[in-house]
């Protein structure tokens, strides 16, 4: 399949919401602390203490799917996927899946899947206070974010009408 300026778009619009996404993740990181912190001083917990949880849920959901379709992208500019390091294809979509199918989790295909990469827990996250972390113990949003900007700078340079095929 040859590379087109569709197909390019694609890749640098899922690659900039991709590093974006971590950021925003990590953003939610640090408010999540932030009201830990709130609610052990003042010694009272309100239904508000929960909402920058809420939100840090949903943006390491929205991080998965920003990885999942540049993945997606990408095989179909390329069909190069650039990873490196720890991150490979099965464990961004294993996670994603995971995070999405938390209602089935005894019967989801991607908890399963999580269990034999040795992942007792993919909806358990670990991070550090400088709001970087791993999701799900199987993917470092750190290695999500340097792969999108690196992503981005490669399609970036390359020109689609000069390309016939990848």
């Amino acid at each position: 399949m040859p590379i087109t300026v569709e197909s390019q778009a694609r890749v640098l619009r899922w690659a900039h919401v991709l590093d974006w996404q971590v950021d925003r993740l990590i953003a939610a990181r640090h408010e999540a602390y932030a009201s830990t912190e709130r609610k052990r001083t003042s010694g009272r917990h309100t239904a508000a203490d929960n909402h920058p949880f809420h939100e840090l849920d949903a943006e390491k959901y929205f991080t998965m799917t920003a990885a999942r379709q540049l993945l997606r992208a990408l095989k179909v500019f390329d069909d190069d996927d650039r990873l490196e390091g720890n991150l490979d294809r099965k464990r961004i979509r294993t996670l994603r899946d995971a995070l999405e199918h938390w209602d089935t989790a005894d019967t989801s295909r991607a908890w399963a899947d999580a269990r034999q990469m040795g992942v007792d827990d993919p909806e358990s996250h670990a991070w550090r206070e400088d709001g970087t972390g791993l999701l799900g113990g199987l993917v470092a949003d750190a290695e999500l974010q340097s792969w999108a900007r690196k992503v981005y700078d490669e399609v970036l340079a390359v020109d689609p009408w000069q390309v016939t095929s990848p």
